[in-house]
């Protein structure tokens, strides 16, 4: 075969030998370079996660936790909605031991609306006890699941204020603390109105956590005195709470009403 053939049958054949071995070589670099954009455009959805073991009943905070990216597929696996992400509101507590590194799903916690909630957040040898106040009786701040409260009692030997507004014996009025640093294990809000000529009024239904003593002195209490819940400053702070009228009107005479917000006098 004459040698000018040849040479360019030969060059021919080694280029097209070359450009196969390119393209094998560039498919093989883009298949790692495909499958990252695959894993890079996969979904994620933010979760909780424990930084802080978190007891049996305890309450969680922001201090517990921390905020982490998770990919949609393992938090379903745990139980999370990524199209509704949880979310923990006022009071939650967790209904099981959660240790460092826990993710943590709604199966773990609940809420002051859930079945359960009052028997989580107790402690032994305590009992829960209801009491009815009025919005305005809530004193010193805020008052929510888990806060620590004092019950004082405006009272008077000569009537019983817990039916009646107004003190027709001055004298005989006093204010004392019922009950010092106790625990709200809940609290529910709800508005009344009697009728359609009557203002709309707010009561607060406070679950309180009480030993039986404490429940007998309460009880008794809420019958015969005027009650108001204060957020407790402590044990010591809350015995500072007493007076009497004579500390208010000590050398008065000319009292007409004593009410127990609001004195009229002449």
């Amino acid at each position: 075969m004459n040698l000018r053939i040849l040479i360019p049958v030969a060059l021919i054949s080694i280029g097209i030998g070359v450009y196969g071995l390119s393209e094998q070589i560039f498919q093989k670099n883009n298949v790692p370079e495909a499958a990252s954009q695959v894993v890079n455009q996969e979904s994620r959805v933010s979760v909780y996660k424990v930084i802080k073991p978190i007891g049996q009943g305890v309450l969680i905070t922001k201090t517990h936790l921390a905020v982490e990216r998770l990919p949609e597929n393992e938090a379903l696996q745990l139980g999370i909605d990524p199209e509704q992400p949880l979310s923990l509101s006022a009071g939650s507590v967790a209904n099981q031991a959660l240790e460092a590194g826990d993710i943590i799903s709604p199966a773990m916690i609940l809420t002051p609306n859930e079945a359960g909630y009052i028997d989580a957040v107790i402690e032994p040898n305590r009992v829960p006890y209801a009491i009815l106040v009025n919005e305005t009786d809530i004193i010193g701040g805020l008052i929510t699941h888990g806060s620590i409260v004092d019950v004082v009692a405006l009272s008077s030997e000569e009537q019983n204020l817990a039916n009646e507004e107004t003190v027709t014996d001055y004298q005989t009025v006093s204010v004392s603390p019922i009950l010092m640093a106790v625990k709200v294990l809940k609290v529910s809000q709800e508005t009344t109105q009697e009728s359609r000529s009557e203002s709309q009024s707010n009561h607060v239904t406070l679950i309180l956590q009480l030993t039986q003593k404490q429940v007998a002195k309460l009880a008794i209490a809420k019958n015969i005195t005027q009650l108001e819940v204060h957020k407790s400053l402590g044990e010591q702070e809350a015995s500072a709470l007493q007076a009497n009228s004579g500390d208010v009107l000590p050398d008065y005479r000319a009292i007409v009403e004593f009410r127990a917000d609001k004195v009229t006098v002449k």
